[in-house]
């Protein structure tokens, strides 16, 4: 093995990498420093891939320790970053501290690559810090893998909480749009509920673009809770962005809670209905009619079913009757699902036909077992 490392410095190209090639496959982890001499010296791409995927599957605090130690020796910036990769793909808590001080760095490579680390291997102890590194941020691109990085941390906190109270309290203390923007893409993300008043209160910022942005994480809320902050913006907002920006909201939240279960459909179809109504485009259309699909309740097929004679989404309209309507052909509303069908039997479509057939003796059979 001592020969075959000695051939991995080779001044053969070909010899390095069939030497690396055979230490692989039969060393451990005392030969990590030839591995990491190679990521170190930055040889051709195949001896470096070789190197990491290598020192990655490598096991033992002792390998983690020197891909640290490494780490704090580079000077290259791409060095760097392909180290602190690879501390994160090991997953080495013990770099924590190490990558809060690379995150830190000018350079804005390795700062990002620190910060993605960061997002699985900081936990409530690396969040302060995270926080300060964020608020310093002066990249767009930085300061996006910091809040990513603060939203990590948070996630894996014990006590979520507490950490979602620390990212509120700097919340209510931000001086700029920006700072504001990152707590609340993190609040928001979280689903942290107390923020919801602070966050309802930025909507009437002075700063528009701010209050869309505001909007479109309100979106991405893990549950419905923002319906109720959503909703006045749609109503009663003048500003016609800021209105178009909450139905869409709106909607997503809608898919969402339908997808995961996190509404009765009684509500969903309560919502939907009420979007309806502002809805004008054809993009906001076919989001609604999405929604509507994902809601097995008679009245989104009849809402469905109101698209019909609109040619810009009268196919979508026709996917959302099917999907609503299969487990409606043998429940209580069979016979108004029937009366759907009957509009759209004069589909082109082969498949869509076969399913409004199948839907149909569904129908007639449920209809067969319920007449006395």
């Amino acid at each position: 093995i001592q020969i075959i490392k000695t051939k991995t410095g080779s001044g053969d190209p070909k010899v390095r990498l069939t030497a690396l090639r055979v230490l692989a496959s039969i060393g451990g982890p005392d030969d990590a420093s030839a591995f990491l001499a190679v990521v170190n010296d930055r040889p051709g791409d195949d001896e470096l891939a070789i190197a990491l995927t290598t020192l990655e599957r490598m096991r033992g605090d002792q390998v983690d320790k020197q891909v640290l130690d490494a780490l704090r020796n580079a000077e290259k910036a791409e060095t760097r970053v392909a180290l602190i990769r690879l501390l994160n793909r090991r997953h080495a808590s013990q770099a924590t501290s190490e990558l809060l001080r690379q995150a830190g760095d000018s350079e804005p490579s390795v700062s990002i690559a620190a910060f993605q680390a960061l997002r699985s291997l900081a936990g409530a102890d690396e969040l302060p810090k995270l926080i300060a590194l964020t608020k310093s941020s002066s990249r767009e691109s930085t300061r996006d893998a910091a809040v990513s990085a603060v939203l990590g941390a948070c996630r894996s906190s014990e006590n979520t909480e507490r950490a979602g109270a620390n990212v509120l309290n700097e919340l209510k203390t931000a001086n700029t749009s920006t700072e504001k923007d990152s707590w609340i893409r993190v609040l928001t993300s979280l689903g942290y509920a107390p923020a919801l008043p602070t966050i309802t209160a930025v909507l009437h910022d002075a700063d528009a673009k701010l209050a869309q942005r505001t909007i479109s994480h309100l979106s991405r809320w893990p549950g419905p809770a923002p319906m109720d902050i959503l909703f006045p913006v749609l109503e009663e907002t003048s500003n016609p962005s800021l209105r178009r920006q909450a139905l869409m909201g709106i909607l997503q939240l809608a898919t969402t809670a339908a997808d995961r279960g996190t509404a009765t459909e009684a509500q969903l179809m309560t919502w939907l209905r009420r979007a309806s109504k502002a809805v004008v485009s054809v993009h906001e259309k076919r989001s609604l009619i999405s929604s509507l699909g994902r809601v097995k309740h008679i009245e989104s097929v009849r809402l469905s079913a109101s698209y019909l004679n609109d040619p810009d989404v009268k196919i979508e309209a026709v996917y959302a009757i099917l999907s609503a309507a299969e487990p409606l052909a043998k429940s209580p509303d069979h016979q108004a699902v029937a009366a759907v069908l009957e509009k759209i039997s004069g589909v082109k479509d082969k498949r869509l036909r076969d399913r409004i057939a199948r839907l149909q003796r569904d129908i007639k059979a449920t209809a067969n077992k319920r007449t006395p």
